[in-house]
């Protein structure tokens, strides 16, 4: 029920049925991977159903929604470690701002390739990679803080021009085999930060990748 009403393009159906039956999507067999596909199809449904009407309503006006640059465009939580958590309430323009000063400072453009290992809901994350990649056209693979054993092979797929990393994070990833000897012809740079990087950890990068560590 919940594939057909996704077909007939009935979204808010469709996910009422599929998230129901996402309980017993494991009696029917196949791979994990396969039954990937139902879970991906229900998130797909409920985001339609949510933003189909908003189309469908702009459509029968004639008009897009205009939104004024003082308008939020986000409200991003802080983790709490320096005080009580508090949301931050990011304008249109602060966020237009930051991006773009981003891009300009690091001369982003359409064939760059971000690998995103932080949350994209961490402003670094979001400015630096996500929005800076949606102003420019390039491209943003979400990886969201891979195990260490699995980041060089995702950044191997990737062949990423520029990403970031917390320091910590850093010192496992280019301890691991090999690193050192996988294509990064296409890196340009590594931006670590959220706390000192040693020296140490800046001459690690350096002879695994052959950039330096911004």
């Amino acid at each position: 029920k919940g594939l057909l009403a996704f077909a007939g393009g009935e979204y808010s159906t469709a996910w009422m049925h599929l998230r129901a039956g996402r309980a017993d999507l494991q009696t029917i067999g196949g791979s994990h991977a396969q039954r990937d596909v139902f879970d991906r199809i229900t998130i797909e449904a409920a985001l339609r159903a949510l933003l189909w009407p908003i189309g469908r309503l702009e459509a029968a006006c004639g008009a897009a929604r205009r939104v004024a640059v003082d308008q939020p465009a986000a409200i991003l939580f802080s983790s709490g470690s320096t005080g009580e958590p508090k949301g931050i309430v990011h304008s249109q323009a602060r966020l237009a701002a930051r991006t773009e000063g981003f891009v300009r400072e690091m001369e982003l453009g359409a064939d760059d390739v971000a690998l995103l290992v932080f949350s994209a809901a961490r402003p670094v994350g979001l400015v630096t990679q996500v929005l800076a990649m949606l102003r420019v056209g390039g491209t943003v693979w979400l990886a969201e803080r891979p195990a260490p054993e699995a980041f060089w092979p995702i950044y191997a797929q990737a062949r990423p021009t520029f990403f970031l990393l917390m320091p910590a994070y850093a010192s496992r990833i280019l301890a691991a085999p090999g690193a050192d000897r996988l294509d990064h012809s296409r890196l340009r740079y590594t931006i670590c930060g959220g706390d000192r990087s040693s020296l140490d950890l800046h001459r690690r990068a350096r002879a695994v990748t052959g950039r330096k560590l911004l």
